[in-house]
């Protein structure tokens, strides 16, 4: 790893394809989570995100297969995928090695597990943990992307995911939301919860906030404090 390299100022269309692959890397999962559970989109749970896509249908195509949702979930993959083949553009000051590469492939692939766990196991809705696992394959595109475009807007893409859970929560009356965090949360926590992360997120962003300068910064700091006194 290194610091301080100096990286080539981005295109607007490179910058375009970074922040379209970070809110990708979200939207695969924002249209595919439900399948799981459901073999229509009238049986998709009111509290999924993709159910505000489901409200704007035809009442005539409730009755249809959601899978359909594949093919959306399939473009978002894809979108996602054209920023982690950009090997050229790197914007951050933490460079990424091959076994971070690695790293990042696994935990990509690992974060799928969560389709055939959702299948496997008995009323997995209702375990809000299971969900966590969508963030290691958040994780592994972030590690494979290294750049502060596609973190940032994967990061309010996260916060806007579980905001439609949480506002669809709040219309419905729900008593509580299944959350990565625990079971049966109150949808006004959780709606709370993510409007000030997409408000710090996006703050963050705006100025050029990069945590891998925060990460050797503190790195550097722990070292020189384990330094004997010269």
């Amino acid at each position: 790893m290194g610091a301080g390299h100096s990286a080539p100022a981005p295109s607007p269309g490179s910058r375009a394809w970074a922040v379209a692959g970070g809110f990708s890397v979200v939207l695969v999962f924002v249209f595919s989570e439900a399948l799981p559970f459901a073999r229509t989109f009238r049986q998709i749970a009111l509290n999924a995100t993709v159910h505000l896509l489901v409200l704007a249908f035809p009442s005539g195509w409730l009755g249809s297969s959601d899978r359909w949702l594949i093919l959306g979930s399939a473009i978002a993959f894809l979108v996602m995928l054209v920023p982690l083949l950009n090997r050229e553009r790197r914007w951050s000051d933490l460079e990424i090695s091959r076994a971070a590469t690695i790293a990042g492939v696994a935990a990509l692939l690992a974060g799928l597990s969560f389709f055939p766990l959702a299948v496997a196991l008995p009323h997995a809705s209702r375990f809000g943990l299971l969900w966590s696992l969508t963030g290691l394959t958040w994780l592994g595109a972030n590690l494979i992307a290294e750049d502060l475009d596609f973190f940032w807007a994967s990061v309010v893409g996260l916060f806007m995911w579980d905001l439609g859970a949480g506002a669809q929560g709040l219309a419905y009356s729900m008593h509580g939301l299944n959350e990565p965090y625990g079971n049966q949360i109150s949808p006004v926590i959780v709606t709370g919860v993510d409007c000030a992360g997409i408000v710090m997120a996006s703050l963050a962003w705006k100025l050029g906030v990069d945590p891998a300068k925060a990460f050797l910064t503190a790195r550097d700091w722990a070292r020189a404090k384990r330094s004997p006194s010269m």
